[in-house]
């Protein structure tokens, strides 16, 4: 029987912040999509939506 490789639990953590990473992009995208609009519209009326 093979014993798991030592580098498992790094691999684990890894993988662990990858998935936080991910949910943390998702989580920004869904608030951009439903605020995105009056976001860009403030930036408009304030004069610095074409400097982004």
């Amino acid at each position: 029987m093979k014993t798991a490789p030592a580098n498992l639990p790094a691999f684990l953590k890894l993988g662990a912040v990858a998935m936080l990473l991910a949910a943390l992009a998702g989580l920004g995208l869904a608030m951009w999509v439903e605020n995105g609009a009056a976001i860009f519209i403030s930036m408009a009326q304030a004069g610095l939506a074409w400097c982004l």
